[in-house]
């Protein structure tokens, strides 16, 4: 539940628009923000669609929730009026949306709202292809601010489209920096809590079924250490358990012809519901996405405090600043994973300091009452 804390920035009414069944990185996200604002003396309203998996979340977690009858995807009135006339009950001064696509139905509602609410768009995905037609630079008019969370992703914005660059805000995506800091759980715990070798030197991933994330390039890599003798372990948290599909179990069979004995050289675990046990079982993280927007894991990790490699594309890149704060390695390479994990053996101490400056930075930067302020003082 939600235990309200008072702020000087407190006391807006806010909605969060997630038209979305799905329950994945974006609709946690949300769905912890609207936690993170309600906190913060803020009445948060999430509207969501029947039949949607954040729906549950958030009641558990104490939001207001409220369901939006979308039946398609452009001049939905119905829907819209539905939006607009909760707005205006609610009193809500912004609605955050949380999709792209959705930002017209939030921009039809003002007109069934007593209220002028402000519409946020917070991007989470890149954008795509070009925008720069008549009826995207009429429909981002109508936003009051663009949240993006990184500035190559503003760079592509202003070039994309022709939104106002006035509005565009970054304001990095944010986890809860407390829940990691005041974890009971060390090294030791969390190894014997999953089961993993106490001693081993651990190289790990936190994903959930996806080949865009780049298991097989690690597992390769796994795979080319132990035939040269060089001990590592993997550790993959995710595809196992209630996440558990026809990938995870290829990326096991993957790693048996490989030469990997599971449950020995490689580990296939659940996701966690305290995620800093995952990170603390790790001595190093490998963040191996094929393409990545901004990747969560790696600023949990580093805020968990242990070494970060990840792969030169788009969030990792401007979150590891280039390499200032962990390793960087090349796209779909197992190769670079290899060498990377040889490196962290060898200079283990140098993986170390950069850890340390990196957790330094990200307490500051991605903690989730920062991005709370920053929301707030636009409204």
């Amino acid at each position: 539940m939600i235990s309200r804390e008072y702020s000087a920035e407190s006391g807006k009414r806010i909605g969060i628009l997630s038209l979305s069944v799905a329950w994945g990185g974006l609709e946690i996200n949300l769905v912890k923000l609207g936690v993170w604002l309600a906190q913060r003396g803020n009445h948060i309203v999430y509207y969501s669609v029947e039949h949607s998996r954040g729906v549950p979340r958030a009641q558990e977690a104490g939001l207001t929730t409220a369901i939006i009858p979308v039946k398609r995807k452009y001049l939905d009135f119905r829907a819209a009026r539905a939006l607009g006339v909760s707005a205006s009950e609610h009193q809500l001064d912004c609605v955050i949306v949380g999709m792209s696509k959705d930002i017209n139905l939030s921009v039809l509602s003002r007109l069934f709202s007593n209220n002028k609410f402000k519409i946020f768009y917070l991007q989470q995905m890149t954008i795509g292809i070009t925008k720069r037609d008549l009826f995207h630079t009429l429909l981002y008019s109508q936003l009051d601010a663009w949240i993006t969370p990184l500035d190559v992703l503003k760079a592509e914005l202003l070039t994309k489209t022709r939104i106002n660059q006035d509005k565009v805000k970054v304001i990095p995506l944010s986890i809860d920096i407390e829940k990691f800091e005041s974890s009971a759980i060390n090294t030791v715990k969390a190894r014997l809590e999953l089961g993993v070798p106490s001693n081993a030197v651990i190289a790990g991933m936190v994903s959930r079924p996806d080949p865009g994330k780049g298991h097989r390039f690690f597992i390769e890599a796994l795979a080319s250490l132990k035939k040269r003798s060089i001990s590592v372990v993997g550790l993959i948290v995710g595809l196992k358990g209630l996440y558990e599909d026809d990938y995870g179990l290829e990326m096991e069979k993957l790693s048996e012809d490989l030469g990997l004995i599971l449950d020995h050289d490689i580990f296939f675990k659940p996701f966690q519901p305290d995620p800093a046990i995952a990170y603390r079982a790790m001595d190093v993280f490998v963040m191996a996405s094929l393409e990545e927007t901004f990747g969560m894991v790696t600023v949990e990790a580093i805020v968990a405090g242990i070494p970060v490699m990840g792969t030169e594309n788009l969030g990792p890149k401007e979150i590891l600043e280039n390499g200032k704060y962990g390793y960087m390695i090349q796209v779909a390479n197992s190769s670079s994973i290899e060498n990377a994990l040889i490196d962290y053996i060898e200079h283990k101490p140098e993986w170390e300091r950069r850890a340390l400056l990196a957790k330094e930075m990200a307490v500051h930067r991605y903690g989730h009452e920062t991005m709370c302020k920053a929301i707030e003082q636009m409204i």
